[in-house]
């Protein structure tokens, strides 16, 4: 792998940003990781049709997520059902970015 050219200046940068800078670097490298778990939440369904909530929730946290697999995963979903099934939790609610681009609700 080749070394980035800017890491020791994005590096030595980071160290005086402020707090406030750094909590608007991770809300908006969040933000960008919910776009993108959405996005392909709606490449899916275009090709095969509407998910459950209980599908949609497995498929955002696998990407959100990618090192929650297995038993832990497992754990989270047995929690969801039960909860679905006393109408607990209705699903996740989609970002507005998904509902705006006309992501299936």
């Amino acid at each position: 792998m080749w070394p980035d050219p800017g890491a020791a200046e994005l590096e030595e940068a980071r160290r005086a940003w402020t707090v406030d800078e750094r909590l608007a670097l991770a809300a908006e490298l969040r933000d960008r990781a919910f776009d993108l778990a959405w996005a392909a939440v709606r490449e899916r369904e275009e090709r095969e049709g509407r998910l459950t909530d209980l599908d949609r929730a497995r498929f955002v946290l696998s990407r959100l997520y990618p090192e929650m697999i297995g038993p832990r995963l497992e754990e989270v979903m047995s929690i969801l059902a039960a909860a679905q099934a006393i109408d607990a939790w209705r699903g996740f609610t989609p970002p507005e970015s998904f509902i705006r681009a006309g992501g299936l609700s």
